[in-house]
């Protein structure tokens, strides 16, 4: 359900841009991080602080959620901003000491004050710690996305972009350690997926028996439990077991009764 509405929701904010592109040509669009995929190094971009830094050395060892932003969108990206700012100001982790709020600019045409106003529009003040407004030159930023599997299209026209609702929860060391959409982020979830992503380093240890009995579901994007699931196939196992006992017995020859 989730995927679905967030694709039925991407497909609703692109309408714009619709016209100028093909069915071929929006089958382009996409978010699909590799297998281990991780930030390149020396990946450089000015920060709305004013200085240049590199994406993983700005983490401070913290975990992050990163959101590939266009700083000019009319669309999906500033829903997908606020909806990712509430739902982290609502995880009860400690902004800016657990983890980084990364927003990234995918359009190498926009600059950092046009991101610094995007942002300031858009997020709870409580997430400011957590902050980190990143924008690059061309070079650096397609090496970024291609990194994290981030595909968009533009339309010169409307000086636009037909791209993905995508968000990804990132290691200290810049390991991308899981693919979410940006407009389906809860606070459980997150919270879930940065302490994952922590190694140890933040959350509770009711929050490591949660992740202990949850998996990840790549499709939904969302931890699932999975003592349920144990259980209905233990329970399916015992069926099967009394039942076969049950032909066993009643296959067994009768003894014959002595008077």
């Amino acid at each position: 359900m989730r995927i679905a509405l967030a694709l039925f929701m991407l497909v609703t904010f692109i309408g714009p841009c619709r016209s100028s592109f093909t069915q071929q040509q929006l089958a382009s669009v996409s978010f699909q991080p590799a297998a281990g995929a991780r930030m390149p190094d020396n990946a450089i971009f000015d920060e709305a602080g004013g200085r240049s830094v590199d994406v993983v050395e700005a983490l401070a060892g913290r975990p992050a959620l990163v959101l590939p932003v266009d700083f000019t969108c009319r669309s999906i990206c500033g829903p997908a901003l606020t909806m990712a700012s509430s739902a982290l100001a609502e995880t009860g982790l400690r902004p800016g000491a657990d983890f980084k709020l990364v927003v990234i600019g995918f359009d190498p045409r926009d600059n950092i004050d046009q991101a610094r106003a995007f942002v300031s529009e858009r997020v709870d003040p409580a997430i400011a710690p957590a902050m980190l407004i990143l924008q690059g030159d061309a070079e650096n930023t397609a090496r970024v996305m291609a990194a994290v599997g981030f595909r968009s299209l533009y339309d010169a026209e409307t000086d636009q972009y037909a791209h993905p609702a995508a968000a990804l929860v990132m290691t200290a060391d810049g390991r991308i350690a899981r693919a979410l959409s940006s407009l389906a982020l809860n606070a459980r979830d997150l919270r879930l997926g940065l302490v994952e992503a922590g190694e140890g380093r933040i959350g509770s240890l009711a929050d490591r028996v949660t992740l202990l009995c949850s998996q990840f579901d790549p499709i939904h994007g969302m931890y699932t439990g999975t003592i349920t699931r144990i259980l209905e196939i233990a329970c399916g196992i015992t069926v099967l077991a009394l039942g076969g006992a049950l032909l066993r017995l009643s296959q067994r020859p009768r003894q014959k009764r002595t008077v």
